[in-house]
């Protein structure tokens, strides 16, 4: 008897060693199979790719507050080493929470962790480059020449589209990506970066306004 105590035991202590290796080893395999630039790391559009079970991933990689516990240098950039730590995170929130409730718990989490980043010195303007950095990875910006301006950067259309899912304009504002890009174009024209009547600029916005002004994603 007492050995049989002593195995089952050791069994279950290794079971959330074994559940832990596969773990890795299937976001190992989803991490390569969704990685198009063959780089060491995932982009926005590459991580809402990813297909893993509700049981290991419980929240939303569309959700702000994730992003930005998943993005741990804010480089727009997230390693296979992001992914699982905010997986463990979610497997220690499994255990304490019923399965319901444990996605709410956990983009709470999250989203608590960025609201007390950004309220920091600072924070919203570092919030905002992060933010940036995220569309730059997925939508390239593009350098244009600028009447009586000179040389300013742009977002294209794909970045305003992303920018539109990630922050629910729609639901929240009631504008569609359309109406959202024309509202960012005005402010760049007012700003005097671009020109309405140039169709150069029919798809692109400035990534930047005046510093007394909001940028398109404090805007959004």
């Amino acid at each position: 008897m007492r050995s049989g105590c002593s195995a089952e035991r050791s069994q279950h202590m290794n079971a959330p060693s074994a559940d832990n290796n596969n773990l890795h080893r299937f976001l190992g395999e989803e991490f390569q199979r969704v990685a198009k630039r063959g780089c060491d790391y995932l982009v926005l559009d590459e991580l809402l790719a990813l297909r893993l079970p509700r049981s290991t991933w419980p929240v939303a990689f569309s959700h702000l507050g994730v992003l930005y516990a998943l993005d741990s240098d804010r480089d727009g950039r997230v390693t296979l080493h992001d992914l699982a730590a905010l997986a463990e995170e979610a497997r220690l929130y499994a255990r304490q929470h019923a399965p319901h409730e444990c996605q709410a718990q956990l983009q709470g989490a999250c989203t608590l962790r960025l609201y007390w980043e950004a309220a920091k010195p600072q924070g919203t303007a570092a919030f905002v480059t992060w933010v940036c950095q995220l569309l730059r990875e997925v939508a390239p910006t593009q350098r244009c020449a600028v009447s009586g301006r000179g040389i300013i950067e742009f977002f294209p259309r794909e970045a305003v589209d992303t920018l539109h899912m990630l922050f629910n304009v729609n639901e929240m504002q009631g504008l569609d990506s359309q109406a959202l890009l024309d509202l960012l174009q005005r402010a760049g024209e007012d700003s005097g970066l671009m020109y309405l009547d140039d169709e150069a600029f029919d798809e692109l916005v400035p990534v930047e306004t005046r510093p007394s002004e909001a940028t398109p994603v404090s805007m959004a």
